[in-house]
């Protein structure tokens, strides 16, 4: 039997779920996932899209007062010590990894570190455009290659730490580049290249936040931003 193919677009208007609802069903990893959601399958390129009678399906089920949605999974409080290692996406706050983090360094050596990590981050504001890869690279951290089209699988990060396969920032970072292919429109295509202010509206139309993207923010003044003291926000007070 022949279905319609719906678009994440239509797919979000016939559900009334929004696109990140959708994704977090979609997500093993997440707490709201649910096996029991439709699958996407591609269309060709970047494009996917989901069948309505599989959808109206999943929609009739959880209409049927027997479906019980599963609970969010809660993760069991971690006790945290002294030693505890920052994840790899906050890695702005020192320009090495948190293994090498050395724990008794100065005021002064946080802000010329601060200061490495803003002249990389003005140097990639001041292009005219970014390919959405660079952007979802460096809004995650890592260094681009100029004009690239995807992720790699090795990278160096924006503060100098060495980013091997499947590191936390790389894999954020694919996860930014399909949302915004996921965006596509039938018979629309999504831009090849945008302003670096562009990419940063999308993401906050997008409610993507990572603490890369606050930075940039900080760097450009788009916005007022409120962010911790790091050696690279705490450089650019000293500027100011």
């Amino acid at each position: 039997m022949t279905s319609r193919i719906l678009r994440l677009k239509a797919l979000i208007e016939h559900t009334g779920l929004s696109r990140s609802a959708i994704y977090d069903r979609l997500d093993a990893k997440s707490p709201r996932h649910d096996p029991s959601f439709p699958k996407s399958f591609q269309l060709g390129g970047q494009a996917v899209g989901w069948y309505e009678a599989e959808v109206n399906a999943w929609l009739a089920k959880c209409a049927d007062p027997a479906h019980k949605v599963p609970a969010p999974v809660r993760k069991k409080p971690i006790t945290r010590t002294r030693t505890r290692t920052a994840p790899a996406h906050h890695a702005l706050h020192s320009s090495q990894s948190s293994e090498q983090r050395d724990t008794h360094k100065t005021l002064g050596d946080l802000i010329v570190e601060g200061g490495k990590i803003n002249s990389v981050v003005e140097k990639y504001l001041a292009m005219p455009t970014w390919t959405p890869a660079m952007g979802a690279l460096l809004a995650n951290g890592v260094v681009p290659e100029d004009r690239c089209t995807s992720v790699p699988s090795h990278a160096r990060g924006l503060d100098n730490v060495k980013l091997e396969e499947r590191h936390p920032r790389l894999i954020a970072a694919q996860k930014l580049l399909d949302l915004f292919f996921a965006d596509e429109e039938d018979g629309e295509s999504v831009p090849s290249e945008l302003t670096p202010l562009d990419f940063y509206i999308w993401c906050d139309e997008s409610k993507v936040d990572t603490v890369w993207l606050r930075h940039f923010n900080a760097v450009a003044r788009i916005t007022k931003n409120e962010e911790d003291l790091s050696g690279a926000v705490f450089e650019l007070h000293t500027r100011r």
